[in-house]
């Protein structure tokens, strides 16, 4: 995944917020969104960087003045709905887990708060549970509250009544408010406990509210808990407050430390225990007790939003330090205010570009690494650790979004098992429907051959089921040649959302992931060639080339120039950087050569740039074919993948640095050394077509013997380098051509140097002549389909069928042996003839 896809992933990964409070109906304080100050002490919460930088956001999704006057008036003038509708769009929060102990006026029901996010979940406050069993015994009996027996039964009885409650996923602890969390890890004796409730009952105000803050009372009521949930067969995780709140709290006894004893009782090991609020500022030691603690969690929320930008990448970083990924969590902690979950959210999502950004630049961790933690944090682990029955938006389709186009249509493509480049398009009333869920594709669309579009017998897909195709909205883009229409490429998945295990374009997304956890970014280049026909006069329904001019002729240039200035125009306005251009050697035969960029932008290049001269070579009243062999005798058409090695850091790791002459580096000799030692087995994936095997022949610049040589274009292998004694700039892999689906061949690739790579294989000495006039014996390369994908089946090639899926495998070879099958009794003429609308 290249920069700006990681980037616009971290923008919009969905949020699952495991720790907020319940929203009040009606105005109040911003103030409230960015302090835990109380009265007057709020006054000052203005002047904070916290609430700065609130104001700049909120004065942005409101489109107000940028001042704290300002954000409160545009604030106060919209409905509570209508602004946390707002909010939670914005934030991309999916679901919420609610803390409905702190009461305050005109708060919302948990059912209320299912107006403006999709799941809401309760977390049950233990001391209130607590305080409102003497409370509500008390208003039963008039007076006295109820006795120690009475109440140890009352509230037994309503925790099991809450645990059992679907919507309940937690409990919480406020102990570090009320007597410190050294309390909740000291066994007090039965006595303690009795004495406690007693003095609680004492304290009581004349109003009858119950405040319980007697350390034995409290610890036992938190364990009360847990044992109630074990009772119930329904362990769930308990929240601790820890680290800096409100003013009624002595920060000392609220440092996570203190907790040691209590996660290692017997009673908690099985439960899981989350540190609220990064135990700030003690989050170097909460990260401690999480790596040395199985049961053990850590949530950022408080500390996001309330500290300073920087302060808010410390705790960030700090937690990284020693926490797990897998462990970490975050939370708004947002209260009364729905504006607190738009500016956390936004907060994190920051501090994670930042922070990430700066560990990719060290190689700390690899792009796939970042795309991980990301989704750790901001909703993996939740979903996981509450067991939420719930499944944000799948990453791989970067969310459920809109598509912003001013256009009518909007084609979503693909790219089939035969290599054949497919579509289908909706209008712009769907633009959004499609961009969220997809468009419904049979099965059977990676299982049809080149000849027909009914599915080859043996390739595990038939008529029956069906699938989504979703646009990958990076890829979204204008026709040049059609400008009311725009095109996208797609990802399959399944109707539940999850990966189609028969995706291309996934697989190949796996297979650079696989690779970039070495640390290896991959680059890629094509060479198109194509032969331009134009209409026979004397034979109707047949072509024949534009010209018969020479290899590099200029006088093609002259006779095709309209046409190929509409083809540069075309693929620019596309993005696509065109390196060279010229005449080819077969008749009609042209060569467009594409830059290199990321792997799976260069695949989407390539079949974007064969659409785009399909297409203009039509407006243009010709025919644009990309068969491997057109005419017999002549040049074929190549597909020649081009690829490079290169680190997190953007440096090459095609040489040896520092050193002269042709030193390739180990990677990249190992590299191209699996690609080499599995050529023949790649060759099905390159090269799967029938006619590919008329193009694959000796002395015609296809590379036919399996060899490699500096600059040599009969080898298959070719080190392309600057000067005579330079090292290689990057490899040429003559074999593929356009018949072949460039997802899987880049993938397929990839999997062959990996295993280069780990088996440290070594290159032979290069060939530097004609691998045919060799004296000694060279392999040559499959001949035919069948002997191609025999080598693909065979044992040295399993990290190829590995990589793609043995399922997918079996397609593609059923596929495609469909096609040689189907055409193994037609003359050459009648292949060409009935694949030339195919490609």
């Amino acid at each position: 995944m290249d920069g700006r896809r990681w980037r616009g992933f971290v923008a919009s990964c969905p949020i699952v917020d495991h720790h907020c409070h319940v929203i009040c109906e009606g105005k109040a304080r911003l103030e409230t969104c960015v302090s835990e100050a109380e009265g007057n002490a709020q006054e000052d919460a203005k002047h904070t960087l916290a609430a700065k930088r609130a104001v700049r956001r909120l004065a942005e999704l409101l489109g107000c003045e940028r001042s704290f006057e300002g954000v409160q008036e545009a604030r106060d003038a919209i409905d509570t709905v209508e602004m946390a509708r707002l909010c939670f769009e914005k934030a991309n929060i999916q679901a919420v887990l609610v803390d409905d102990g702190l009461v305050a006026p005109n708060m919302w029901s948990l059912e209320k708060h299912k107006e403006v996010v999709k799941h809401v979940y309760r977390v049950a406050r233990i001391e209130r549970i607590a305080e409102e069993t003497m409370e509500q015994r008390k208003e039963r009996n008039a007076n006295p509250f109820p006795t120690w027996e009475q109440f140890q039964k009352a509230f037994e009885s309503n925790l099991s009544k809450t645990i059992q409650q679907g919507n309940v996923v937690s409990w919480k602890t406020i102990a570090a408010y009320r007597c410190g969390l050294a309390a909740l890890g000291t066994d007090f004796e039965a006595s303690e406990v009795d004495q406690a409730y007693h003095k609680t009952i004492q304290a009581t105000a004349a109003d009858g509210k119950v405040r319980i803050v007697e350390a034995p009372l409290v610890s036992w009521c938190v364990m009360e808990a847990l044992k109630c949930a074990t009772r119930a067969s329904k362990v769930v995780p308990l929240q601790i407050h820890t680290g800096f709140g409100d003013t009624d709290l002595d920060l000392q006894q609220a440092n996570p430390l203190l907790l040691k004893p209590f996660l290692e009782k017997e009673d908690v090991l099985r439960v899981p225990v989350v540190i609220l609020h990064a135990g700030y500022p003690f989050t170097r030691e909460a990260g401690h007790l999480c790596s040395a603690h199985k049961n053990c969690f850590l949530d950022l929320g408080l500390a996001i939003p309330m500290l300073s930008q920087s302060g808010i990448g410390q705790v960030v970083s700090m937690a990284l330090e020693l926490c797990p990924s897998n462990k970490l969590l975050f939370s708004t902690d947002a209260h009364f205010m729905p504006e607190g979950f738009f500016i956390a959210a936004a907060d994190v999502r920051d501090a994670l570009l930042r922070i990430l950004a700066g560990l990719l630049r060290t190689n700390e961790i690899s792009e796939c690494d970042a795309i991980s933690i990301t989704e750790d944090l901001l909703y993996r682990n939740a979903c996981t650790l509450y067991k939420l029955k719930i499944r944000p938006a799948d990453p791989a389709s970067h969310m459920p979004m809109k598509i912003e186009s001013a256009a009518d249509i909007l084609r979503v493509l693909w790219c089939d098992a035969a290599g054949i480049t497919r579509c289908k398009a909706v209008p712009a009333e769907r633009f959004d429907w499609v961009a969220e869920r997809g468009i419904g594709l049979t099965k059977a669309c990676m299982a049809t051959p080149a000849y027909t579009d009914a599915p080859s017998p043996h390739s595990g897909l038939t008529p029956v089921g069906e699938i989504n195709i979703v646009p990958d909205k990076d890829t979204l883009r204008c026709i040049p040649w059609k400008t009311n229409h725009d095109l996208a490429f797609g990802y399959m998945r399944c109707q539940n959302g999850q990966v189609w295990q028969y995706c291309p374009r996934s697989k190949l997304q796996h297979a650079l992931h696989a690779l970039q956890e070495r640390g290896i970014f991959l680059r890629v280049g094509f060479e198109i060639e194509f032969i331009l026909l134009k209409t026979n006069p004397t034979t109707p329904g047949s072509f024949e080339p534009v010209d018969d001019s020479p290899y590099c002729s200029a006088t093609s240039f002259d006779q095709t120039a309209p046409f190929l200035d509409d083809v540069l125009t075309a693929l620019s306005e596309l993005g696509l950087k065109v390196g060279l251009l010229h005449a080819e050697s077969a008749r009609g035969q042209f060569e467009v050569a594409l830059q290199h960029d990321d792997a799976m932008s260069s695949a989407d290049g390539l079949l974007l740039a064969r659409l785009s001269i399909a297409s203009i070579a039509s407006k243009h009243g010709c025919k644009a074919a990309f068969l491997p062999k057109v005419f017999l005798g002549e040049a074929g058409n190549g597909c020649h993948m081009n690829i490079s090695l290169w680190n997190d850091k953007g440096e090459s790791m095609m040489s040896c640095g520092g050193k002269c002459g042709r030193e390739i580096s180990s990677t990249s000799s190992q590299f191209i050394g699996g690609v080499l030692h599995n050529l023949d087995a790649l060759t099905a994936i390159l090269a799967p077509s029938p006619l590919s095997y008329d193009r694959l022949a000796p002395n015609t610049w296809s590379g036919a013997y399996k060899c490699w040589g500096y600059q040599n274009r009969e080898a298959p292998l070719r080190a392309i380098s600057c000067g005579e004694q330079d090292p290689p700039l990057y490899w040429e892999i003559k074999t593929m051509d356009s018949t072949s689906n460039p997802y899987l061949a880049i993938a397929a690739v990839v999997a062959a140097g990996m295993e280069g790579i780990s088996s440290r294989r070594r290159l032979p000495l290069p060939v530097q002549i004609n691998p045919s006039t060799s004296s000694v014996q060279l392999e040559i390369l499959p001949r035919n389909f069948q002997q191609a994908a025999t080598c693909l089946m065979s044992e040295k090639a399993e990290p190829i069928r590995r990589m793609l899926g043995e399922e997918l495998v079996t397609a593609f070879l059923a596929v495609n042996a469909d096609n040689d099958q189907h055409f193994a009794d037609k003359s050459f003429e009648q292949q060409v003839s009935c694949l030339l609308s195919r490609y």
